[in-house]
């Protein structure tokens, strides 16, 4: 009886056993998946993509928009020597496409606030020679990105007297222009993934589409969500999407997560990358800063795990209440490229900065 009795407790407790080791595995399997596929797309996530509209890294040279994100287009050395610009007319984005930069362009005048009736799309070699205008579009071109060879981009249009924006692609050349979606709302933000699109309108529907127009799917008819009103930093990295720093859903529109509130986001080797407001803003606002400012900014990390969760946050850079100024609402500002991180202080001039993925080796570019 006694040996019975024994024998059952060490089958049962082999049976919990063989429990806990089945779900560690599983655990391990989704952990191994998520890495390789972070590891596979590393150098190209959407983030990267939507980063290049801003600055990116070729070769030894850095292409970027200083300050805020409009202004004139520059490169540098990775030393921060020979600095030079490259266009002479103030821009929001570019895209730089198998050594060639592409750019829309619409003339503003800052003291009327004033937008011109049309908008341009460009493009100019790397050293800033033989620029060409592409295209020509009524009212603006936004959210501009090259995949297979076309460029893709938001545009608005009047059909039957209502304002819709619509996704737009064209050759490199200019020519050969398509519509891929006919929202009647405005589509507020879209990435190509592959042959298919993913895009949000404000009505807060999300929705994909091949490229070639075909496969039109509504994934979410009203996404639980707040949606901002100048819709950007919204990544996808394999299966999930990333929005706004505040969310985190899959692509077939389950599991929507509330993240933490951040500042800018890029994911490498499993871990998230993102800037924090660490305290909350004041109230006492200046002419000369009108957004006020925060107590204390931090670049941070933290690990994914097969939840979509943060976790091991890690700060690796922060500015204090004397210099973190908040001085408009542009939050674009966290970008990986290759091994490095990228990324614009909160100080009024925007120092743009480098350094490695654990916060090491931190280098002022400009």
């Amino acid at each position: 009886m006694k040996n019975y009795i024994i024998g059952r407790i060490i089958m049962v407790a082999a049976f919990f056993i063989c429990v806990s080791v089945f779900f560690l595995c599983i655990d391990g399997i989704e952990q191994s998946r998520i890495a390789a596929q972070m590891a596979q797309i590393k150098d190209n996530t959407s983030g990267n993509v939507t980063h290049c509209r801003t600055l990116t890294v070729e070769g030894d040279w850095i292409y970027f928009i200083p300050g805020s994100g409009y202004g004139y287009l520059y490169k540098v050395k990775l030393d921060g020597s020979e600095r030079q610009k490259l266009v002479d007319k103030k821009i929001g984005e570019f895209f730089l496409y198998e050594n060639k930069i592409y750019y829309p362009w619409r003339d503003y005048d800052e003291e009327t606030d004033e937008s011109a009736e049309f908008g341009f799309i460009f493009s100019i070699n790397t050293d800033g020679s033989d620029e060409r205008q592409l295209k020509q579009v009524q009212y603006y071109v936004i959210h501009l990105n090259v995949a297979d060879g076309r460029m893709y981009y938001l545009t608005p249009r009047y059909v039957d007297g209502i304002a819709r924006r619509n996704i737009h692609s064209i050759a490199l050349d200019g020519s050969d222009e398509r519509i891929h979606n006919n929202e009647t709302s405005y589509t507020a933000w879209f990435e190509v993934v592959d042959d298919i699109i993913y895009y949000m309108t404000y009505g807060r529907r999300l929705c994909s589409v091949k490229t070639d127009g075909s496969d039109l799917t509504l994934i979410s008819g009203d996404l639980q969500i707040s949606m901002p009103n100048d819709v950007r930093n919204i990544n996808i990295f394999g299966d999930t999407m990333y929005l706004f720093g505040r969310y985190s859903l899959k692509l077939d529109g389950s599991s929507l997560v509330k993240e933490v509130k951040s500042d800018g986001t890029d994911i490498a080797d499993g871990r998230i990358y993102y800037g924090v407001l660490r305290d909350s803003y004041e109230t006492e606002k200046t002419e000369e800063y009108p957004y006020g400012f925060c107590d204390e900014w931090a670049v941070c990390s933290a690990k994914i795990n097969a939840r979509g969760k943060y976790e091991d946050e890690k700060v690796l850079f922060t500015e204090t209440k004397e210099s973190t100024y908040i001085i408009d609402g542009n939050s674009h500002l966290i970008y990986i490229i290759g091994d490095r991180l990228y990324f614009r202080s909160r100080e009024p001039n925007r120092s743009l900065y480098s350094m490695d993925l654990d916060g090491g080796d931190l280098w002022k570019i400009e």
